[in-house]
């Protein structure tokens, strides 16, 4: 099964298309169980980038460093090609319980300086991970949990990988999962649909379950799993997006409005859909104290992303409108949904004085009369 999911990537890899390609590795991890002085060989595929060739050196990092050897010299990497490498693994009697990890990746080498000086080397931030698990003395369980967005209504799903890192037998484990809202209130617990199971050392199994998302806000949530494992309890969390289809409108705000001047609507808006909404489209309504229309005005139709906040700006002109107190609305059309929100403001005179004028009149005023105070004293 190792090997056909290996080949499959691989093959996966070297079939995009050639500008979507940087330098990678592959198979991006293994995982095997600690066997005293094994001595085992891997092999490791370094893929080219798309543009240009490149001089790699590959190199090992992790708490298994020590135990692997790999070619310590440079290969040419032509663009658009791949090229396979051995590490050699060679564990020692013994190692501490649990994760120990080896590293592999390629640094790239500049070519020599014409004074004959050495390139810079840069590590290019992808590795192949080859992961050694040591069995513990007595019962231990390993967790990892993972979340996938869900959308309110539906069932969100959850699912925990378990595995037997001990050296005893797991007769009986079984566990349930706890919702907890963006405020951390508890939002409700799913059971796991296995129920019990049984767990030889090193062997592994995936536990799910599942929660109705109904009844609740979008937002931020954070799943919490509780394994039972003959008597002892391990637990892990994952966080995960409850999607609405909806545009909430967070502010909208304008600017002093002077008669006959351009009236600036600012909005923030905050998308809760796990996925972009292509088309938004915005319009704004002003309204006089006696709720009479009396202009609109319509934005710019946007992308807004899965999870986005973005600011939209809508201009209406005054015109003529008279100096007075207003109502503005603004709706957003998208799919089948709309949102809106209402501010209020006022259309002053152009020359109005305002009370920052008064303060400013009032100082010079201070000033001047200081001025000629001073120059009576003087005369």
């Amino acid at each position: 099964m190792t090997i056909k999911i290996f080949v499959t990537v691989l093959m996966f890899i070297l079939m995009l298309p050639h500008a979507a390609l940087a330098i990678g590795v592959t198979p991006i991890y293994r995982e095997i169980y600690f066997e005293p002085n094994l001595h085992r060989n891997f092999s490791i595929v370094m893929i080219g980038d798309a543009e240009s060739d490149k001089i790699i050196r590959p190199y090992v990092d992790g708490d298994l460093a020590n135990y692997s050897i790999i070619p310590n010299r440079t290969f040419l990497l032509p663009k658009g090609s791949s090229l396979g490498l051995w590490v050699t693994l060679k564990l020692p009697e013994k190692l501490t319980p649990g994760r120990h990890q080896l590293h592999v990746g390629p640094m790239e080498e500049n070519p020599p300086s014409a004074g004959g000086a050495q390139g810079v080397i840069a590590r290019l931030g992808v590795e192949s991970i080859i992961y050694v698990n040591v069995p513990f003395p007595s019962k231990y369980l390993d967790l990892r949990m993972v979340c996938q967005e869900a959308v309110l209504g539906e069932n969100a799903q959850f699912t925990v990988d378990v595995a037997n890192l001990g050296s005893v037998d797991l007769n009986d484990v079984s566990g349930y999962v706890e919702i907890f809202s963006p405020a951390g209130a508890n939002a409700g617990r799913a059971d796991m649909k296995e129920g019990s199971i049984f767990l030889s050392p090193a062997q592994k199994a995936k536990l799910s379950a599942s929660w109705n998302a109904a009844g609740v806000e979008p937002g931020y949530y954070t799943a919490a799993a509780t394994i039972n494992y003959d008597g002892n309890i391990s637990s892990t969390t994952c966080n995960f997006r409850l999607g609405e289809l909806k545009i909430n409108i967070a502010d909208l705000s304008v600017n002093g409005t002077k008669k006959g001047e351009i009236a600036k609507f600012v909005a923030l808006l905050q998308s809760t859909w796990n996925s972009d909404i292509p088309q938004v489209f915005s319009e704004i309504t002003v309204k006089a104290k006696d709720g009479a229309v009396v202009g609109t005005s319509k934005g710019e139709a946007i992308r807004i992303g899965r999870w986005e906040d973005r600011k939209v700006t809508i201009y209406w002109d005054t015109g003529n409108a008279p100096e007075g107190d207003y109502m503005a609305t603004l709706l957003l059309e998208y799919q089948d949904k709309n949102s809106t929100k209402t501010v209020n403001f006022k259309i002053i005179s152009a020359f109005e004085i305002t009370w920052m004028h008064m303060v400013i009149i009032c100082l010079a005023a201070l000033m001047a009369y200081q001025a000629v105070r001073s120059r009576r004293k003087r005369a």
